[in-house]
């Protein structure tokens, strides 16, 4: 870890050797560890030690951005010229107005030292674990254990300055046997807080569950969906739909739907970098304050986030959403959290009387249909035909083609209990839920 003091120097050398109209420098330092295991034994050790310098040069409405690893002198006043050439040969943007003034930031540190400096021995000891859980079944276990720190620093010319840091510690495991997959992940922002056992067990009885699957009829059927899928049709949802800059450009599903009721009301989407629930990133890549937005309240389509220049092309608040490379991509929601219900997966599976209770999707698509939000994609690690809240058999993956528009219109069931997933400054955290008649409209071969 760098800490605050010497990211904050970065920052301020950066900006006194620039000469441009306007200059905004980020610093992203990051310490990451990744153990790889595959057929039961671990096959790679990597680690990276980083720090990055991204230069925004302003020249008039011209805007640049060049970027070095390289902290010397030298170089940062080489990546100051980049920026300010880019800008130079660019179109001037008549969208473009001012870098963001200074606002006050609440400092937020989810930052634990014992799970950034985490030795490789005792990722192999937790690795050790899952593997012993696979041969116990005759299963295969495969995946990856890492841990990260990372810190963040953003200054501009105007006065804006912000650092911040955290952490995180991710367990992807999948189980195989001859003709079946168990899924199971973990994230958490202190790795002391991961349950190996729990899930490595929970990837294996998947994996046992769902052997020998058989084939069924695509169709609309009754869905469980854990919350492994549904983080994945989230994240789409956060992409093409909340985006202000897709809203402002007609692409977004919630063009002429703000107001008006697009889902269930028992649905409601808030996007919080703040908040408890979620990871922390408490200001966006520009230094400007997160704000709480709800996305979706009680069904009712209610608001997009917004970055510095969304905000101006719709004349409305900036949320402080902006990413790298927004001006391509947008602003977008990084701490989605999907308001829980009062049921539990056993329960929702128990009051399924016929249909699919579905562990995660896999290659999810939605650019099928923005506007409606018509999403494909494919079951994955476990999928099984229930009958009268029993599970009767597993069945072969099926592909689904469906508005999520509709799907959230059909939510019958909400668990209490939220899972987090994410990275050490982005999540999603979803329940599982019961959907009703969701359209699968094809198969795969396994």
């Amino acid at each position: 870890m760098l800490g605050k003091d010497r990211l904050m120097e970065l920052v301020e050398k950066t900006l006194k050797l620039s000469d441009c109209d306007q200059t905004q420098v980020y610093v992203n330092a990051y310490d990451s560890a990744l153990t790889r295991y595959s057929s039961n034994f671990i096959h790679q050790n990597v680690s990276e030690i980083n720090t990055t310098v991204s230069v925004k040069a302003v020249m008039g409405k011209r805007v640049g951005v060049a970027t070095t690893n390289d902290p010397s002198e030298d170089s940062l006043k080489a990546v100051i010229n980049k920026a300010k050439e880019i800008a130079l040969s660019r179109e001037e943007d008549p969208d473009f107005d001012s870098l963001p003034q200074p606002q006050e930031v609440k400092e937020m540190a989810t930052y634990d030292s014992a799970t950034a400096e985490q030795e490789p021995e005792m990722r192999a000891e937790a690795v050790a674990k899952i593997i012993a859980r696979a041969k116990k079944d005759n299963l295969t276990a495969a995946g990856s254990y890492s841990v990260e720190g990372e810190e963040l620093a953003i200054g501009n010319s105007l006065g804006v300055r912000v650092y911040h840091s955290a952490t995180s510690a991710g367990l992807v495991t999948v189980m195989l046997s001859e003709d079946s997959e168990g899924y199971a992940s973990n994230s958490q922002v202190k790795a002391v807080d991961i349950d190996f056992q729990a899930v490595a067990d929970e990837a294996a009885e998947k994996a046992i569950m769902a052997q020998k699957p058989k084939e069924i009829e695509p169709g609309e059927y009754d869905v469980v969906l854990e919350g492994y899928g549904l983080s994945e049709l989230l994240d789409w949802m956060g992409y093409i739909g909340f985006n202000g800059k897709a809203y402002e450009e007609g692409r977004s599903f919630l063009c002429e739907r703000l107001g008006k009721k697009i889902m269930g009301e028992n649905i409601t989407f808030i996007d919080c970098g703040t908040c408890k629930e979620s990871r922390v990133l408490p200001f966006d890549f520009e230094g400007v304050p997160r704000q709480k937005v709800v996305l979706v309240d009680k069904g009712v389509a209610k608001s997009v986030v917004t970055d510095s220049i969304v905000s101006r092309k719709l004349n409305i608040p900036n949320t402080g959403h902006f990413m790298p490379g927004g001006e391509a991509f947008g602003p977008m929601p990084l701490h989605v959290i999907v308001g829980g219900g009062d049921s539990s997966l056993p329960k929702m599976v128990e009051q399924l009387d016929k249909g699919l209770w579905v562990s995660k999707f896999h290659y999810v698509n939605g650019f099928v249909d923005p506007r409606n939000a018509v999403f494909t994609g494919m079951t994955r690690y476990g999928t099984f035909w229930v009958e009268g809240g029993k599970v009767k058999y597993p069945v072969k993956n099926l592909r689904f083609t469906e508005s999520m528009l509709k799907a959230f219109s059909n939510v019958k069931l909400i668990s209490k209990k939220r899972k987090v997933f994410g990275s050490a400054i982005t999540s999603t955290v979803c329940p599982d839920i019961y959907i009703e008649k969701f359209k699968f409209t094809g198969t795969t071969e396994h």
